[in-house]
């Protein structure tokens, strides 16, 4: 008789799915997403976000580039170290993907070199620069950086965005540490200064020496001017005297725009001396920067050739100029080619119809929610916001209210507890007085 056997296989452990994480992804593969994440347009290239205040909403209203958008205010510690706080108006211009350098030591590892090498780090003047790089950055951290790049619309070359205190000075010795902490920056193959900076007062030729001989892949030097425009005649337009302000501290219908032009200079050429120096930024401000200041008047803003100065009075963009349409070429009139790039720009017609589209569809779902329009609702959570800030602050205002209360009755409580005890004290030393001048008359009745 056959008889049939059944074979199981022995109990064991049973397997549990292994978690997968970022350092599970082949090397290749996190590399590339490191650089998406990582990598983003230089500073002065953003613009406002869709939801920002500072957004305009209109073809006529120019925009406040991001970039302008803040307050810088260094200091210097008793130690020799600068400081900084800075202030923003708004967050479009920050970076967006610095949290994943700080997740754990090995992607940190894989992915700053990917941020500091492949980015370009740009700052409003040299001071911002020195305490940023100089004095804040590690070495392992300055020796990636690639590109770095300084612009500001003030026509000195440094910002007055850019707050100092008495003690320190925009002065030739300060500049020297500037020079010196670019040549800490080994790998750099891109810069980009103001003019201003190679002025005799600020620059000495042994600098530039300097920098050929310590940076090898640093092969030339971009000078660019960023020139302000306005249309309000108020001293501020003039290069010279510019100075933003608070956006809230506009005049109404202001419209401010600014145009970054440049040249390039060799950084290893053999006539490069101190005159050829100085005869350069004096061809940079006597010709290139009045040549394109004429051109971007009369052809871009409708100003008239014999009124330049005072082109504010005609002041009107072109109508091809908007946020889409930023770059020209132009031909100086001797006979150079050179792009200029306008900041500031009015948004185009298609972002406008693309905005009220958007309005128009937020309208349409918060009145099937509620029956109100999206500003309605905005304006209705504003209210609610206020009111709860409102009970916050009186809940907080009867809380201090309280808390004063029962420390003063602490107060009191300990004042009268010191009272009567002062009071015993004095009682016990009037007994005290009392029982010394008895003993004294007993002895005086003895003797």
């Amino acid at each position: 008789m056959l008889e049939t056997i059944s074979i199981q296989p022995l109990p064991g452990r049973r397997l549990r799915p292994q978690k997968l994480g970022l350092l599970h992804v082949p090397r290749e593969v996190q590399l590339l997403m490191y650089e998406f994440a990582l990598i983003e347009c230089p500073k002065w290239e953003k613009g406002h976000k869709p939801g920002c205040r500072y957004k305009p909403n209109d073809i006529h209203c120019t925009e406040i580039p991001p970039f302008l958008n803040l307050s810088i205010n260094i200091w210097q510690t008793l130690e020799g170290e600068f400081k900084q706080n800075i202030g923003n108006h708004c967050n479009c211009a920050k970076r967006d993907g610095l949290g994943l350098l700080g997740v754990n030591r090995e992607i940190h590892n894989l992915a700053a070199p990917i941020f500091w090498s492949q980015n370009t780090f740009c700052f409003l003047d040299a001071m911002e620069f020195l305490a940023t790089v100089g004095h804040r950055l590690r070495d392992e951290c300055r020796n990636h950086l690639r590109s770095i790049s300084i612009l500001n619309p003030d026509a000195t070359g440094f910002s007055n965005h850019v707050s100092l205190p008495y003690s320190l000075s925009r002065s030739k010795a300060n500049m020297q540490a500037f020079w010196s902490t670019v040549r800490k920056c080994k790998q750099l193959a891109k810069l980009e200064l103001p003019p201003p900076y190679i002025k005799p007062a600020l620059f000495s030729i042994d600098q530039w020496g300097l920098l050929a001989e310590h940076l090898t892949e640093l092969r030339t030097v971009r000078f660019s001017y960023l020139l302000p425009y306005t249309n309000v005649d108020c001293g501020w337009g003039r290069p010279s005297h510019f100075r933003y302000f608070n956006p809230s501290c506009r005049y109404p219908g202001q419209q401010d725009v600014f145009v970054r032009c440049s040249r390039t200079v060799p950084l290893r050429q053999e006539d490069w001396t101190s005159e050829a120096a100085t005869e350069f930024y004096r061809e940079m401000e006597l010709n290139f920067k009045i040549h394109v200041d004429t051109i971007v008047k009369t052809k871009f803003l409708n100003a008239d050739p014999e009124r330049l100065a005072n082109y504010q009075n005609t002041f009107k963009l072109l109508p091809s100029l908007d946020e889409h349409h930023r770059t020209h070429r132009i031909t100086l009139p001797i006979g150079e080619k050179t792009a200029i790039k306008f900041y500031g720009l009015p948004i185009s017609k298609k972002t406008r119809i693309q905005q009220a589209r958007k309005r128009q569809a937020l309208d349409r779902t918060q009145r099937l929610k509620n029956g109100l329009t999206q500003s309605q609702f905005e304006e209705q959570q504003e209210r609610k916001n206020q009111l709860k800030e409102q009970e916050e602050r009186k809940e907080m205002r009867e809380r201090d209210d309280a808390l004063v209360e029962r420390r003063m009755r602490r107060i009191q409580i300990h004042d009268a507890e010191a009272a009567t005890v002062k009071k015993q004290k004095k009682k016990v030393r009037k007994e005290d007085a009392k029982r010394k001048e008895q003993r004294k008359l007993e002895r005086k009745r003895a003797s």
